[in-house]
């Protein structure tokens, strides 16, 4: 008896697993909110391209108007979709132009938005240049995204490429699209497309001083290697208020490093208005994108994995203490 039982449980088992397999998904469906994708608040003009066809080292030079059409409108409509608390909009601070190979490679050219009484004007005028190096990817090139920085904790929006955008109806903060096709351009004759991130030298890591006194400046430098050319250099530090004792840093902060001519170093002047500061990371980012984030943990409780022993050991070395 018991086994005819639990024969017909399995069978309705099977028979529940084949319903529900088979069943239509309309009712999950319908539990989706949808929005339209809306119209981009801005409008493109005057474009100009002095080739759409490159090989290495020339120079692709191009020009266009941004103009604003409804930015305001559309961050008072949108802007709640992009952010849980929107700040008070006080126009577009800058606007960041994205450009994107058919295998990952990244350019961006960042342009100033002016604004007069804390207002952005009503145009702005685009106008840069991308140099064709060896180390380019070849192929097709195209306009990602533009996005438009409204000048607050991040705040702003893109306005996304209609081709390439992976961007649905069924977003909940869907990014405006629009037709960039006329900033294609193919690349031709570069070689071999780089796509690792730039190395940093742990021998070369100096500080000019390691002991000042307070609100004292010291420079930190170090040599960073690349094929193409880099981007960006930054490096963050922990700082350690008056009364820590203990191992762990109080907060943190990232300088810019700029490049020395003269040293072949990019170097940054810090000055040191806590008990001390230890080097936890170095940001190093080359003009196609690649970028790698050299860090280092610096708690009480952490023990280095062998890969990351070298990275350790030098970085302590890397020590302002205030007298």
């Amino acid at each position: 008896m018991f086994k005819i039982i639990r024969y017909k449980v399995w069978l309705l088992y099977i028979i529940i697993g084949v319903v529900v397999l088979f069943s239509p998904m309309s009712t999950n469906a319908s539990e989706v909110t949808t929005y339209e994708v809306p119209e981009a608040p801005i409008a493109i003009s005057d474009f100009k391209m002095n080739m759409n066809e490159a090989k290495s080292d020339d120079t692709i030079q191009y020009s266009f108007t941004i103009e604003d059409v409804e930015i305001k409108d559309f961050l008072d409509k949108y802007g709640e979709m992009y952010y849980d608390c929107y700040p008070k909009y006080y126009g577009v601070s800058s606007v960041t132009l994205c450009w994107k190979s058919s295998k990952k490679q990244i350019i961006y050219h960042t342009y100033t938005w002016k604004q007069v009484d804390g207002w952005n004007t009503k145009n702005i005028k685009i106008k840069g240049k991308i140099p064709v190096k060896k180390g380019m990817q070849m192929g097709e090139w195209h306009l990602a995204s533009i996005f438009f920085d409204a000048g607050v904790d991040g705040a702003g929006f893109f306005v996304e490429d209609n081709r390439h955008s992976t961007n649905e109806k069924h977003a909940y903060s869907p990014d405006p699209l629009m037709d960039l096709s006329m900033a294609d351009f193919i690349v031709l004759g570069t070689g071999k497309a780089d796509h690792k991130a730039p190395t940093i030298d742990l021998k070369s890591l100096k500080l000019s001083k390691r002991y000042v006194k307070k609100n004292q400046k010291t420079t930190f430098s170090v040599k960073v290697k690349d094929q193409s050319k880099i981007a960006k250099v930054e490096c963050t530090w922990g700082l350690y208020a008056d009364g820590n004792r203990g191992k762990e840093y109080d907060w943190i902060n990232t300088h810019k490093m700029k490049y020395n001519k003269k040293t072949k170093k990019y170097q940054c002047t810090m000055k040191l208005a806590y008990k001390k500061a230890q080097l936890t990371a170095i940001t190093v980012t080359d003009i196609y994108g690649n970028e790698k984030i050299y860090s280092v943990d610096n708690s009480s409780n952490y023990t280095p994995k062998k890969k990351d022993r070298k990275y350790y050991n030098a970085y302590k070395k890397m020590l302002v203490i205030a007298k």
